[in-house]
């Protein structure tokens, strides 16, 4: 083992410790957006929306395999609405189908790099930016 003086896992437990204190994960984190319950209350209209942007590429951890689950965890454990857009086509032309939706995202998650995307796409997400929503 060599050591470097510098313990790696001091930035992760930083970080891990920063995110839960600034999004709390407990249902008290957020009256505007009140944990469902019980099933039938999962039908809340008022539950905050994630969209992922994923593409099937080899060099971005699988995305396209990784993210659907996660999403499905999300939406049946935790009572969000999540919405998954897979990029079609190659790298140099891809498009995002149904993007629309994003007019209504509460979160946007990108899992992508490096893909040409249309303009009026590229527009929808600088307009979604623009409006102070968040992204990750």
């Amino acid at each position: 083992m060599i050591k470097t003086g510098y313990s790696w896992a001091k930035p992760f437990i930083f970080f891990f410790l920063l995110i839960n204190l600034t999004f709390p994960i407990s249902g008290i984190s957020s009256q505007k957006y009140p944990r469902p319950t019980s099933k039938e209350d999962s039908n809340l209209a008022d539950k905050p929306h994630i969209v992922f942007l994923i593409s099937e590429d080899p060099d971005n951890y699988e995305a396209h395999r990784t993210i659907p689950p996660f999403a499905e965890f999300l939406e049946e454990e935790e009572g969000y609405e999540v919405t998954v857009l897979q990029a079609e086509g190659p790298r140099n032309s891809s498009r995002f189908p149904g993007l629309d939706v994003l007019a209504e995202a509460d979160l946007l998650v990108i899992f992508c790099r490096r893909l040409a995307i249309p303009d009026v796409q590229l527009k929808a997400i600088k307009r979604y930016l623009a409006e102070g929503k968040p992204v990750v």
